[in-house]
């Protein structure tokens, strides 16, 4: 046990001073997995990976922010007679697979290395999913990448990806809501004229995805706040015109208030107050009229 800590510890010094970034780095690599073969072999033995981890953050310079490559993190998940770890140092993170043996399996190459993404293994119907979250040293705001797995003989093959963007604050109300072989995933689409504070969800989408044999298929997308999408569908389509380009300047502006009602929606742009009179045509909102309020 004593010898798993002091192998991760000389790969760590020999990678803690390199930056990770998007492609995969020997050195971090080798140290990510040092980490993932020492946690196992103590949650194996029945340590809790919390506690798993203790010796090892013992062993290197702890880090004060994610970004730290004294910053250790671990995720572990059991499947059967395999067990799957996702181990973290800093912005870089790799996924391992093990068979009962101890010996590693295969898993898709943008799982086996991962940069400013952690997450976990969890279960969904017929497939497991990495359900992996943006690391950030803080915010509310965060990108996901949910990605599921099918079981091979040799380890795990990639059968479906799926990516968007949601918040932290309503544990009620995450990014992914899964029944059986049915999946819901939340996301936010990023207006083009305005964008929003980082803690509202606005431009809300839905994809529902079905799971089946031949691997994870979406089979709907649903559209929300359409009232809102109609006043920047507006706000692009007036780009270039006097009163367009005098609203939205060069710099999108921060929506600091809606209002909602009956066939209107207002919208507070930085001081600059735009009352947007709705319609329906075609089975969609669009803007019959726009007024400049004081």
């Amino acid at each position: 046990m004593i010898e798993d800590v002091e192998a991760f510890r000389a790969a760590w010094n020999a990678a803690q001073a390199i930056e990770a970034g998007p492609r995969p780095d020997a050195a971090i690599q080798k140290a990510l997995d040092r980490l993932a073969e020492g946690v196992l072999s103590r949650v194996v033995r029945g340590s809790t990976v919390q506690a798993a981890l203790k010796p090892y953050l013992a062993a290197v310079k702890r880090g004060e922010s994610t970004s730290d490559a004294g910053s250790l993190d671990a995720t572990v998940y059991r499947d059967g007679d395999r067990w799957i770890l996702n181990a973290r140092m800093g912005y870089a993170s790799s996924l391992s697979a093990f068979n009962s043996k101890g010996e590693r399996l295969s898993l898709p190459n943008d799982l086996r290395w991962s940069y400013r993404y952690f997450g976990s293994i969890l279960k969904t119907g017929t497939y497991l999913a990495f359900d992996g979250i943006s690391l950030s040293d803080a915010g509310i705001r965060y990108d996901y990448r949910f990605q599921w797995l099918r079981r091979t003989m040799s380890g795990y093959v990639s059968a479906g990806l799926a990516t968007g963007t949601w918040t932290f604050g309503d544990s009620e109300m995450g990014h992914l809501e899964a029944s059986g072989n049915r999946v819901k995933l939340r996301s936010l689409d990023s207006p083009k004229t305005f964008f929003f504070a980082n803690a509202v969800r606005a431009l809300r989408r839905t994809e529902t995805w079905s799971l089946s044999w031949t691997g994870a298929r979406r089979t709907s997308v649903a559209f929300y706040d359409a009232d809102l999408r109609a006043a920047d569908l507006w706000l692009q389509t007036h780009r270039g015109t006097k009163l367009g380009d005098w609203i939205v300047a060069k710099d999108n502006r921060m929506v600091s208030s809606i209002h909602r009602g009956r066939d209107l929606v207002e919208l507070d742009l930085d001081g600059i107050r735009l009352h947007f009179n709705l319609i329906r045509q075609g089975g969609k909102l669009v803007v019959r009229g726009v007024t400049v309020k004081p």
